[in-house]
C-alpha cells in the first residue's frame, strides 16, 4: 500500500481490486470519505487478477503488481505484468 496525492492505495489479492480509499480531516483526524475499487468487476474477481503491490515510482505515477501464477490465482495470457498508472 502506499499514500499517493493524499489518498491511500492499497493492492488486494483476494478482492482483485486496487483499492482508493480517499481521506479527509475531521476534528484534526483522518477519516475514510470514500473507498473506490478499481479494476473489480464483483466482490472477488478483477479485470487484472490478483493486485500483489502498489507503489509509488520515481516519475510519479503508481505502479502496480500483479500475482496470478504463484499457484492460487488462474493465470492468463501475459501474467505476471506491472502495469504503470499514469495520473495527470
Amino acid at each position: 500500500m502506499t499514500f499517493y496525492r493524499g489518498d491511500l492505495f492499497v493492492a488486494s489479492l483476494r478482492s482483485q481490486a486496487l483499492l482508493r480509499i480517499i481521506l479527509e480531516i475531521k476534528d484534526e483526524d483522518y477519516q475514510v470519505k470514500e473507498v473506490e475499487r478499481w479494476f473489480a468487476i464483483d466482490s472477488s474477481t478483477g479485470r487484472l487478477g490478483r493486485l500483489r503491490d502498489v507503489v509509488e515510482g520515481p516519475d510519479g505515477n503508481l505502479y502496480l503488481l500483479t500475482s496470478n501464477r504463484d499457484g492460487r490465482g488462474r493465470p492468463r495470457p501475459g501474467d505476471d505484468a506491472i502495469w504503470r498508472l499514469i495520473f495527470p
